[in-house]
């Protein structure tokens, strides 16, 4: 009886592991995400503020 308790403890201990490290990616996606936005804003802004000028 000991020895499944303990063998579902480690399992979940892996499972929990695993989780924390994909929710690590996914905010490390977010940030790359919200970066390539901000990049992509600034230029087309930046288009249209050329061709006003013009």
């Amino acid at each position: 009886m000991k020895e499944l308790v303990i063998n579902n403890l480690e399992v979940r201990t892996i499972l929990n592991q695993e989780k924390t490290e994909t929710e690590k990616e996914e905010s490390d996606r977010n940030y790359l995400m919200y970066i390539i936005g901000i990049v992509i804003l600034f230029f087309g802004f930046r288009r249209l503020f050329k061709r006003k000028k013009l």
